[in-house]
């Protein structure tokens, strides 16, 4: 579910502020995958006869840096 969605100045865009959940897997060694990681996304479209269309998603993937660089894996 969006946790929020906002109409772009035309009238036929939107922009939707989204949380996408990963299991991570490490394909090296123990393939149990990790608990799920939620990572902030940005999710922006058009409406076309009133429907919904994605046109591109960006995920802020940055923490899973840190995650690996800490050591916590």
């Amino acid at each position: 579910m969006p946790e929020g969605v906002f109409l772009v100045r035309d009238g036929d865009g939107f922009t939707a502020s989204v949380t996408v959940y990963a299991i991570l897997v490490d394909a090296g060694h123990d393939v149990r995958p990790q608990p799920a990681e939620s990572l902030p996304a940005r999710v922006q479209g058009h409406f076309t006869a009133g429907k919904p269309t994605v046109d591109s998603v960006v995920v802020d993937t940055s923490s899973l840096y840190e995650w690996r660089d800490s050591g916590k894996q």
